[in-house]
């Protein structure tokens, strides 16, 4: 999922912060599991402005799905993949 992840980043947000890798194996992925209670790897969290949570998608998705739920965050349906 990573590298679909990263192209996702790359080609459909130009980097904008938009999409957030977290590793949750350092102390600050940690605590962003926790907060967000993540049990499961891969998840798929979508939050508004305020850091309160909107979507939330567990396991591995397809690209489609994937583009949708980016989609859903940023108004704007990624076309390049």
């Amino acid at each position: 999922m990573a590298p679909l992840v990263f192209k996702l980043e790359r080609e459909c947000t130009a980097h904008d912060g938009t999409i957030l890798p977290v590793d949750v194996e350092t102390d600050t992925g940690d605590e962003l599991a926790s907060r967000y209670a993540v049990h499961e790897l891969p998840t798929f969290i979508m939050v508004d402005e305020k850091g309160s949570e909107v979507t939330r998608l567990v396991g591995e998705q397809p690209r489609e799905r994937l583009k949708i739920a980016l989609a859903d965050v940023n108004g704007v349906l990624c076309t390049v993949l």
